[in-house]
């Protein structure tokens, strides 16, 4: 169900077993004179609330104690917990600024996750309710736009004795940043890295979230840190840092890879690659994968080596010559 790890003595980890949707985000505990603070919120009630207020009850804390939250983005799963808080607390609420509009109102998390040009392309997903999804797993996630305080790419953010440098790392989600502790060396790396067990659907992106390009600047990003303990939303990440980047970055080249090799074959459409990129599983589980899908082919039409022709894409030294010069002329 979870695990509480001890960092330091101010300084905790809840890490929620489950990682398949609808997981709800881990959360860091860290300790100061005036109270708690955590990192993310996780879901709005059920495991996580009970989960919270027994680890807070174990450390000879309440949720009254809580006074401030640091968001690392605006998905549900990470800052629907707020308003559970909320009823015990009033906690400031500190959130990238690119993630603010997904927090404060459905139809932008909506768009972050299955924008309607991605249900253009997958018919099946037309009438799809995904905020009917995200309201049964996580609750009431939307929070009070006027209530929350931005968090800058540079800015430093002290939070009880440690400080933490903000890096701003678009491609899972359009806002999010990892908190980086260079002192102690440590990275809340939010959802940027695959993380074990397996099961973790990470690594997740859309081209609202901003897609396969700033996905891989944001890895180049972290790459460049100095890392010993690394905490991230979903699963753990144990040992060598800089070989979780790695495993992240060959996910999205080995999804470019396939789809390049099936449309080698002939032309596909979205749906047809996403037969063959996922699991029936986890398409049933999370139909919004089609957004994947899209990424890497808006990444593909971008670079020249893709062309969409209706709801089907080729290669374009297969495609027919009108087709070619269309791509050419873009």
């Amino acid at each position: 169900m979870y695990r509480l790890e001890t960092i330091a003595e101010d300084f905790f980890f809840i890490q929620f077993t489950n990682v398949a949707w609808p997981a709800s985000a881990n959360i860091l505990l860290i300790v100061d004179p005036d109270g708690l603070n955590l990192v993310d919120a996780g879901h709005n009630g059920g495991e996580t609330a009970i989960v919270l207020e027994k680890c807070l009850d174990g450390l000879g804390f309440g949720l009254s104690d809580i006074h401030s939250i640091y968001l690392t983005h605006g998905h549900n799963d990470h800052v629907g917990g707020v308003n559970f808080v909320k009823r015990f607390a009033s906690p400031r609420v500190f959130i990238p600024p690119g993630s603010i509009a997904e927090a404060t109102d459905p139809k932008a998390q909506e768009n972050a996750v299955l924008p309607d040009f991605v249900r253009t392309i997958a018919p099946r997903l037309e009438h799809y309710d995904i905020l009917d999804n995200f309201r049964r797993s996580c609750g009431d996630w939307v929070l009070d736009g006027d209530a929350l305080k931005p968090l800058a790419d540079g800015d430093e953010v002290a939070i009880g004795r440690y400080r933490f440098c903000l890096h701003h790392t678009p491609g899972h989600d359009a806002g999010l940043t990892v908190f980086h502790e260079p002192d102690r060396k440590i990275l809340v790396t939010a959802d940027l890295l695959r993380a074990s067990p397996p099961g973790n659907s990470l690594p997740w992106y859309s081209s609202t979230g901003g897609g396969v390009a700033p996905y891989l600047d944001s890895l180049e990003r972290v790459a460049g840190l100095e890392v010993e303990q690394a905490f991230p939303s979903h699963g753990a990440l144990k040992g060598d840092f800089a070989a979780h980047v790695e495993k992240t970055r060959g996910f999205l080249i080995s999804r470019e890879e396939r789809i390049l090799q099936e449309l080698s074959l002939g032309p596909q459409t979205c749906e047809q690659l996403d037969v063959l990129l996922y699991s029936p599983l986890a398409l049933e589980i999370c139909p919004w994968y089609s957004s994947i899908t899209e990424a890497h082919l808006a990444y593909l039409i971008d670079r020249g080596q893709v062309v969409r022709r209706e709801l089907e894409y080729c290669l374009v030294e297969s495609a027919p010559r009108a087709l070619q010069q269309g791509a050419a002329d873009d």
